[in-house]
């Protein structure tokens, strides 16, 4: 299996685990001594967690208000 294939299967595999925790023994474990592997599945891990769908945004031509 590829590098990224191999990545793609451990990165969907982490997002199934319920926690954080969960999900970084199973990368951690999944990824063994590939530090290559466990670098690039932390690195597609944070990009997805910092990324926003598209319920996370209003559409445009809507103003945020806040109730603060």
């Amino acid at each position: 299996m590829s590098d990224a294939k191999n990545a793609e299967a451990v990165f969907l595999a982490a997002l199934e685990k319920a926690t954080p925790q969960e999900r970084a023994a199973y990368v951690e474990g999944a990824c063994a001594d590939d530090v290559g592997l466990l670098a690039r599945v932390q690195e597609l891990l944070k990009a997805h967690d910092q990324t926003q769908g598209p319920f996370d945004v209003p559409p445009p031509g809507i103003a945020v208000t806040s109730d603060d």
